[in-house]
C-alpha cells in the first residue's frame, strides 16, 4: 500500500503496517472529495478482471455514529479508461469507528454507471472498454460523514484470470474463475475481442462517451501490416517508404506509394547509400533515370556530386 497516494497532495497520510490513513483538516478550504489513487500495476489491460471482485477494507472516525447521507453523494469507486469515466456507489453506510468494514465489487457493467450521465446503462461493451486501457482507479478517503476527520484502507486487492497458473491463486493477486475467453473474428483479439487483431485498428464512432468501434484493415499503402491500434498509424515501413501511412518516400528516394510506384534511389552522384546526397530528386518513371537533384544542405551540383567550400563530410 506505500505506492497508493491522494488526489489532493496537501493532506497528512500514514502509512504504517500496510495500512494508510489521511487526516483531514477542516481548515482547508477545498471541501471537495478525496480519492486514494492506485499505482500503476493495478491500471492498463484489467480485462482479466473482468467479472472477479475489486475488494479491500475502510474505516473512518466520526461523533456521529450513524447513518450520514453524505456518503450517498459521492461515488465509493471511479474508473477511468478509454475517454470513459463509470462510478460504484456503496449500498448500504458504512458504520464509523470500527476497525476495518469489508468491502467486495464485482467487476461487472451491472454495478456501475456514468459518472456524467446516472440515467445511461454501463453497457458491457463500454464496460470492457474502460478495463481494457484502465487509466485511473480511485476510492473514496474522504468525506464519510459531515464530521469525519481520519480515514483507512488496506489490503486492495484486484482479482484477474491467469491462464499460466489457472489453478494457484496468487496472494497478490487473486485468481477470478468466471472469466469469459472468447473465439474471436478474424479483425478482433482478446480475452474478450476486446481489442484488435494485428493489421487492424479501431475506428471509433459514438457521441457522449458511449463509444463503440470496429476494426478495421491498417491503411498502409501495401508498404506494412501492422498499425497502431488506437490511431491507425502506421509501423514498420518498408520499401524505403515513411510517413503516417507509409505514403512517402525516405529522404534521397523518389517514387510515390500512394499510386504503387516503389521508391527508388537518387542517383545523386551514384544509385548507392553511401553516395547519395539527395533530399530528393525528379525520375523518369518508365526507366528509373535521375533527371534532377535536389541536393542536401552542404552540397551543389547537378548531380548534388560537390561539397559547399569550408564543408567537409567523411
Amino acid at each position: 500500500m506505500s505506492d497508493w497516494t491522494l488526489t489532493r497532495s496537501n493532506i497528512r497520510i500514514d502509512r504504517r503496517e500496510a495500512r494508510l490513513t489521511m487526516y483531514m483538516n477542516y481548515d482547508n478550504n477545498d471541501q471537495s472529495a478525496i480519492y486514494w489513487s492506485a499505482p500503476r500495476h493495478y491500471l492498463g489491460n484489467k480485462i482479466l478482471s473482468y467479472g472477479g471482485n475489486l475488494t479491500f477494507k475502510l474505516s473512518y472516525t466520526s461523533q456521529i455514529n450513524n447513518y450520514d447521507p453524505i456518503l450517498n453523494k459521492h461515488p465509493l469507486v471511479i474508473l477511468r479508461g478509454r475517454d470513459l469515466t463509470i462510478v460504484y456507489y456503496y449500498p448500504r453506510p458504512l458504520e464509523a469507528n470500527r476497525q476495518d468494514e469489508d468491502i467486495s465489487i464485482t467487476l461487472k457493467e451491472a454495478n456501475f454507471r456514468f459518472q456524467t450521465r446516472s440515467s445511461t446503462a454501463v453497457t458491457r461493451d463500454t464496460f470492457l472498454q474502460t478495463l481494457s486501457n484502465l487509466s485511473s482507479l480511485h476510492i473514496l478517503a474522504w468525506p464519510y460523514s459531515s464530521d469525519s476527520t481520519t480515514s483507512s484502507i488496506v489490503a486492495v486487492q484486484l482479482q484477474q484470470a491467469d491462464f499460466k497458473s489457472i489453478n494457484s491463486i496468487s496472494t497478490q493477486r487473486p485468481l477470478t474463475r468466471n472469466i469469459e475467453v472468447c473465439s474471436c473474428p478474424p479483425n478482433y483479439a482478446g480475452t474478450s475481442c476486446e481489442t484488435c487483431a494485428r493489421g487492424y485498428y479501431k475506428q471509433y464512432s459514438g457521441t457522449n462517451g458511449a463509444h463503440s468501434y470496429t476494426c478495421v484493415p491498417c491503411q498502409c499503402n501495401g508498404q506494412s501490416d501492422i498499425c497502431d491500434v488506437e490511431t491507425g498509424h502506421c509501423l514498420s515501413c518498408v520499401n524505403h517508404t515513411t510517413g503516417s501511412y507509409c505514403e512517402s518516400c525516405m529522404e534521397g528516394y523518389h517514387g510515390d506509394p500512394t499510386r504503387n510506384i516503389s521508391c527508388r534511389i537518387c542517383a545523386c552522384p551514384l544509385s548507392i547509400e553511401s553516395n547519395n546526397f539527395a533530399s530528393t530528386c525528379e525520375m523518369n518513371i518508365t526507366t528509373g533515370e535521375t533527371t534532377k537533384c535536389l541536393c542536401q544542405q552542404g552540397y551543389y551540383g547537378d548531380r548534388c556530386q560537390s561539397c559547399y567550400p569550408g564543408i567537409f563530410y567523411f
